[in-house]
């Protein structure tokens, strides 16, 4: 998890410290990834194969994170 929490973190940091017009989407998509981390978690405990749905959540949570920092940033330039 460590791992994944590395990814997340630090573009949700910068949209904190960028934020775009839409402040609650960051907040939103945190908690969407949260979400998805428990449903990687139950899947895991329950038969490894099944944490898919949970990782893509992450996955695709850390990629809009990673554009909202970056529309922060360019808006900030």
């Amino acid at each position: 998890m460590a791992g994944r929490v590395g990814l997340f973190l630090p573009p949700f940091w910068v949209s904190a410290f960028y934020p775009i017009p839409w402040a609650w989407l960051a907040p939103l998509i945190g908690f969407i990834w949260l979400l998805g981390r428990i449903v990687y978690l139950r899947g895991y405990m329950a038969d490894p194969n099944k944490r898919l749905i949970g990782a893509m959540l992450g996955g695709l949570t850390g990629m809009i994170m990673l554009i909202i920092a970056a529309a922060g940033v360019v808006q900030a330039i």
